[in-house]
């Protein structure tokens, strides 16, 4: 058992030192446990509010993108009608612009996925303490993953889909007429 040995090594030096407490040792168990305290409930542990805060980072820069997003859109409204005005079809090029957002959107979720992992394993290294396991299991995680995969998409879909609908509604001729 080596809780047991390490529980008589620090009684033995604490003896030596002249303390008489008796040491307590446990187990620290693995993951984010360590950061709960007893009976504190699992929405309470700052490892929930870290992800509450990486949550609100994550829709302020998916607002961000859209914003930039749709005023690029706004932007290419004229290259638009004249493509329409030769005879793209209005779904068609709702498509291109869905697909350009969506791929811009999976580039963007393996750079996030990549940096995540590297950021996680720089963090728990810096992180550990004699409190903390330095041993932090920051493995792949495919929940993770697809977390990532599904974020992403449905992010580029919504970016995507948002501005070129209400391009969708605009008069092409009116546009390259007048250019706006």
């Amino acid at each position: 058992d080596s809780v047991g040995v390490v529980r008589d090594a620090l009684a033995a030096r604490w003896r030596a030192i002249g303390q008489r407490d008796v040491p307590v040792v446990e187990l620290i168990p693995r993951g984010h446990e360590w950061n709960r305290r007893d009976g504190a409930t699992a929405g309470s542990s700052p490892l929930t509010l870290v992800s509450l805060f990486v949550v609100l980072i994550l829709l302020v820069g998916c607002l961000n993108v859209s914003i930039l997003l749709g005023a690029q859109v706004h932007d290419r409204q004229r290259e638009l009608a004249i493509r329409a005005s030769l005879g793209a079809g209005r779904l068609r090029l709702l498509r291109q612009l869905v697909a350009e957002h969506l791929l811009l959107a999976a580039l963007a979720g393996v750079a996030g996925g990549t940096l995540g992992v590297l950021i996680a394993r720089a963090l728990a290294s810096r992180l550990a303490t004699r409190l903390m396991p330095g041993d932090l299991d920051v493995s792949f995680d495919a929940r993770v993953l697809f977390f990532t995969i599904a974020v992403s998409l449905t992010t580029g879909l919504l970016i995507g889909a948002l501005p070129a609908l209400r391009w969708s509604k605009v008069e092409p001729l009116a546009i390259v007429r007048f250019g706006y």
